[in-house]
C-alpha cells in the first residue's frame, strides 16, 4: 500500500502562486507579443516558430534565492518586459545558464565548462 503523500505547506503556496502567474495579464501579455497566427508563437532566442503548447514563458530574471512569499509574489508576478517567450529547448539553455550565475561561477570557469 503506498504511503499517503505528506502534505508540505510551502509547496502547496508556491504552486498556488505559480498557478496565478499562469493566468496573469502579465504572462498573456508575452504570449501575444510572440504570436504568429492562430495557435503559434515564435521563439525569442531562436526565432523558430511553435505551437503554443509548445512554447514556455521564461522569467529573465532569476527566481532563485527569494525568502519571503512577497518576494516570490513581486518576481514571479513581474512586468511582461521581465518575460521571454521561448521553445523547450531554448528555455533548458537560459534556465542553465541563469543557475550558473546564481551559483555564482567565475567567467573565466564558465569559459573552461563550454
Amino acid at each position: 500500500m503506498k504511503k499517503p503523500a505528506r502534505w508540505n505547506q510551502k509547496d502547496k503556496l508556491v504552486a498556488a502562486i505559480r498557478k496565478v502567474w499562469r493566468y496573469s495579464p502579465m504572462r498573456k501579455e508575452a504570449l501575444e507579443r510572440t504570436k504568429v497566427g492562430v495557435k503559434a508563437n515564435r521563439c525569442e532566442n531562436c526565432e523558430e516558430i511553435f505551437n503554443i503548447k509548445l512554447v514556455e514563458v521564461h522569467h529573465t530574471k532569476s527566481m532563485h534565492g527569494w525568502k519571503t512569499y512577497d518576494e516570490l509574489i513581486d518576481k514571479m508576478l513581474c512586468h511582461s518586459t521581465e518575460l521571454k517567450v521561448l521553445c523547450e529547448r531554448c528555455h533548458r539553455y537560459e534556465n542553465a545558464k541563469q543557475k550558473i550565475e546564481d551559483v555564482g561561477i567565475s567567467k573565466k570557469a564558465r569559459k573552461e565548462f563550454s
